[in-house]
């Protein structure tokens, strides 16, 4: 990682790959306007999902929701089959020069998924490029 690499710089894919690498998750920034937006809408979560879970379940995961009699919140229902995997890009990305892309591999399944079943399910949707 560049030493004098700035807050707001958007990352490389080889930035991104050693911040990953690194664990230093502060160093995934967003850009200004994509902040903006992520606090308006963790800010206004709370007031429609009964759980930052509960919306992911709903909006990202599209699983059917109930809306509890008491509190007027959003609760999501899991689906009858348990293993469940979906990849979608990040509505709210990290700041990343173009052509890098942040996306999301969701596994709600009963086990972690191997690094071969990620591989198969990226090369299915992507082809063959470098990801991780």
């Amino acid at each position: 990682m560049k030493s004098e690499l700035k807050l707001l710089d958007p990352l490389s894919f080889q930035e991104v790959k050693d911040v990953v690498a690194s664990g230093d998750w502060l160093n995934f920034t967003r850009t200004p306007e994509v902040s903006l937006q992520y606090d308006e809408f963790m800010a206004h979560l709370p007031t429609v999902y009964a759980s930052v879970t509960d919306c992911v379940k709903i909006n990202t995961l599209n699983f059917q929701s109930r809306k509890d009699e008491t509190s007027g919140l959003l609760h999501a229902i899991d689906p009858i089959e348990r293993e469940f995997v979906k990849l979608v890009r990040n509505p709210f990305p990290y700041s990343t020069l173009p052509g890098v892309e942040h996306w999301v591999l969701w596994n709600l399944g009963e086990t972690d998924l191997t690094s071969q079943q990620c591989d198969k399910i990226l090369e299915k949707e992507f082809g063959p490029m470098e990801y991780f």
